[in-house]
């Protein structure tokens, strides 16, 4: 009997070995025709998404994810083509399309988290003000001078999917955002391992030294948020 009940157990073991790998092989296919896209306009209308991404190839399922709680919008979702090679074409000829104000994103499955970015003009033109006159400033007279220089044009980073200013900024290679040492709530912007940097650094461990500060609740709460890197959507399959 317990030869019986081992043998049986092999078997059954066997079984679920076998519809694990078949799940895993059906989500691979899966995901290999399907993309994730982001940034969307939350007045976006299906038929709007559909037309952006039909040129691409046949689609044969479109998941605009919403809250539970109010079914709005989320800005996010998935779309299965009919092939891999349509996902592929979504990735290459429908990304960074503008639609309601805003630029939209294209990415295949993957488990990390979409990571948006500047324009490279932008990145440029940021990288510049910040080596003439506004390392080490307040965040938003960077803002306020890039507008200055372009007449007629807001620098509204949400339009590439971004939370607010700063968390633009952080994306910017080679430059790091502080807190101001008074003002917690307030970012200055640096380039890595400048002279400017290595001074604030110091003054910061000094100040670190005479003890900590003490934010009120409500401080504490805004320099979290303004603090986080990453928007909450994750590039996932689910």
């Amino acid at each position: 009997a317990p030869q019986v009940d081992q043998e049986r157990l092999a078997v059954a073991l066997k079984r679920v070995t076998k519809d694990s790998q078949r799940r895993v092989k059906a989500a691979q296919a899966a995901n290999a025709r399907s993309v994730f896209i982001t940034n969307l306009p939350f007045k976006a209308k299906e038929d709007e998404i559909r037309d952006w991404l039909g040129p691409a190839g046949d689609i044969k399922g479109l998941r605009l994810n919403r809250d539970k709680a109010t079914t709005k919008a989320l800005g996010y979702g998935h779309v299965q083509f009919a092939s891999p090679e349509a996902a592929e074409n979504a990735v290459k000829q429908c990304d960074k399309i503008e639609l309601h104000g805003r630029v939209m994103r294209v990415a295949p499955i993957s488990d990390e988290k979409f990571q948006f970015e500047l324009p490279e003009e932008i990145k440029e033109d940021l990288r510049n003000l910040l080596k003439e006159a506004y390392e080490g400033k307040n965040i938003s007279t960077i803002k306020d001078a890039w507008q200055k220089r372009h007449p007629g044009q807001k620098l509204n980073t949400t339009k590439w999917g971004f939370k607010n200013f700063s968390t633009a900024l952080k994306t910017l290679e080679g430059v790091t955002l502080e807190h101001h040492l008074e003002k917690t709530l307030t970012f200055l912007a640096f380039f890595d391992g400048s002279s400017k940097h290595k001074e604030f650094l110091e003054a910061k461990a000094k100040k670190a030294s005479l003890g900590p500060a003490t934010l009120t609740p409500g401080e504490a709460k805004r320099a979290a948020a303004e603090a986080d890197p990453v928007p909450k959507a994750q590039n996932g399959s689910s």
